[in-house]
């Protein structure tokens, strides 16, 4: 009986200790996972630009992304098509706001449209543009307004591409209006890409409306 008591006994100590073992082996593969868990989003590497955009046209994909948090910042486009790269940069002033692909002259060529608001308290519209695929890489540039579409203009604008037209909008200030607070409603400008007689390329205003 003694002996058969001893055995018992015997088998509930390795039976305590099995489980001790086991539930240290356990902790150790959760403390494991969890630490896995912790390091995975500092694999992932942060993103240093500030500001990122991806964009597709056909066959293209158009990689467009900033540098920089000052006034002056590094704009650099990327396409590639059939994996060959070709790259874009230029110093350019002003936070990016937007990007967009198009073919605004439907000449089968896209271009590359980034919008971008100067850091001073007018946030001036900025644009760069350019034709993918031109060896020059011409600008394709906003033109200047004229005395009738600047009447009331003290910036705030907004571009955006919409189907074959760039557009522009900006509120309309009238006299004793403070930079925050415009009263005049606002003005659209609908601009079409077109060539001149030596083929460059060049926006031109075919359409202004007033919206109060």
């Amino acid at each position: 009986m003694q002996r058969h008591n001893k055995a018992s006994a015997a088998l509930l100590f390795l039976l305590c200790v099995l489980l001790v073992l086991t539930g240290a082996c356990n902790d150790g593969k959760r403390s494991g996972s969890q630490g896995n868990a912790k390091t995975t989003p500092q694999s992932e590497p942060g993103s240093r630009y500030s500001f990122e955009a991806h964009l597709s046209q056909g066959t293209r994909t158009i990689d467009v992304f900033t540098e920089g948090n000052g006034s002056l910042r590094a704009l650099t486009i990327i396409q590639t098509q059939e994996g060959v790269a070709d790259t874009i940069k230029k110093e350019i002033d002003g936070v990016v706001v937007n990007a967009a692909c198009a073919d605004l002259d439907r000449d089968s060529i896209p271009e590359i449209y980034v919008f971008a608001q100067s850091a001073r308290s007018g946030s001036y519209a900025n644009l760069y543009a350019f034709q993918i695929d031109q060896p020059s890489r011409q600008s394709i540039l906003l033109p200047e307004l004229d005395k009738r579409q600047s009447a009331g203009y003290l910036g705030h604008d907004t571009l955006w591409v919409q189907d074959s037209i760039l557009v522009r909008r900006f509120p309309v200030y009238t006299e004793g209006d403070i930079n925050v607070s415009a009263t005049g409603g606002s003005r659209t400008l609908e601009y079409i890409l077109q060539r001149d007689p030596q083929g460059n390329l060049y926006l031109h205003v075919s359409r202004v409306s007033n919206n109060r």
